[in-house]
């Protein structure tokens, strides 16, 4: 499921362009863009779903370990008080 928006004409997301044939060329770049990142960023995260759905909370206030992308500043700032 994609969605595309104007943010400087349409701030607030009304309008999705997603569907816009003069879009698709667009669309298709940005995919190509975000695949090359989840490489460089070894994220293997899927880019696509066929049953999307909301990503589940944990509040269990278990302690969290950082990622090895976390910069420095936020382990010490959200990780190392813990």
């Amino acid at each position: 499921w994609t969605q595309l928006f104007d943010l400087k004409t349409d701030p607030h997301e009304l309008q999705d362009l997603s569907e816009h044939p003069e879009q698709q060329e667009r669309i298709k770049k940005m995919l190509v863009d975000l695949k090359q990142w989840q490489m460089k960023t070894d994220d293997k995260q899927p880019l696509t779903s066929d049953h999307p759905r909301p990503e589940a909370i944990d509040l269990t206030g278990r302690k969290r370990k950082p990622d090895q992308h976390q910069p420095d500043w936020i382990v010490k700032k959200y990780f190392d008080s813990e």
